[in-house]
């Protein structure tokens, strides 16, 4: 048997599809045009297909001043369709589900000849201590933005769902001034008891230049040199697939381009949405 029939199996491939062409279609809407990256992209440009071993599917913008209000409206919007959507003002993502289906996007800004984005390991299981990933959730729950009470009309409730959706309906009652406080109190004793605060770098030629392609009978943006950005993702190896590759592991450190900045972002900076 081939190997990439024993893969398992991660997510619905036309629900993620769908997904992803909602997303970019409300995005589109408030002028933020979204770009498909990692898996998504590496699936589309090697086998013209989204992987179904892959559980999520990314996308990414560029950071603009205003993003912040844009986010609050395409999270609006992806909630009236019946997905989850959360505005993680922490980081500057959203991520919207749906049964089976993740779709996340990221915000990058530039930085001289690199664009860059906050990827704590606060937030990666197996890379931190469990209560320093407590206290890193607990603060993005803080920083969030759920569009109201979330119906989850495409999911099956979840324990770990009613908890997200019950505490940050919590925190939402604060006054802004005092979740402010506890959000950069929980990041620094995520910190403090091990996790890792820094950036991921890529070089920002890939981010500059899109071109469209035929996607699910829709069309989605890629950068105009994805195969160069895959290859200094995943490394030389990228068209051989791999089952839950990660430039986390330290096993492929020596084969992913991806830098891991030592540098915090600055939290100070972050608007409570």
């Amino acid at each position: 048997m081939d190997k990439i029939e024993e893969f398992s199996a991660q997510s619905d491939v036309d629900g993620m599809a769908k997904a992803i062409i909602d997303v970019i279609s409300v995005a589109k809407l408030h002028d933020v045009d979204l770009i498909l990256m990692w898996g998504a992209l590496l699936g589309m440009i090697r086998e013209n297909r989204l992987l179904p071993w892959n559980n999520d599917a990314e996308l990414c913008c560029m950071y603009s001043s205003n993003i912040f209000l844009k986010f609050r409206l395409i999270v609006d919007d992806m909630n009236k369709l019946g997905y989850s959507a959360y505005y993680y003002s922490s980081n500057g993502s959203i991520a919207i589900r749906s049964n089976n289906v993740i779709v996340n996007i990221n915000c990058f800004s530039f930085d001289g000849d690199y664009v860059v984005r906050p990827h704590e390991t606060g937030a990666q299981t197996g890379y931190a201590p469990f209560f320093s990933r407590i206290c890193y959730w607990i603060g993005t729950l803080v920083a969030a933005y759920p569009s109201g009470l979330v119906k989850y009309k495409q999911q099956t409730l979840t324990t770990k769902m009613i908890l997200k959706s019950s505490l940050v309906t919590l925190f939402r009652l604060l006054p802004n001034f005092l979740r402010k406080k506890l959000f950069l109190s929980m990041f620094a004793v995520s910190e403090y008891l091990g996790a890792n605060f820094h950036k991921t770098v890529y070089p920002s030629i890939h981010f500059k230049e899109f071109k469209e392609i035929e996607f699910y009978g829709s069309k989605v943006m890629i950068p105009q040199s994805s195969q160069e950005l895959i290859e200094y993702i995943y490394g030389e190896g990228w068209k051989v697939p791999k089952e839950n590759w990660s430039f986390y592991d330290k096993k492929n450190k020596g084969k992913t381009g991806v830098v891991f900045k030592k540098e915090k972002w600055n939290y100070n900076q972050v608007k409570m949405p």
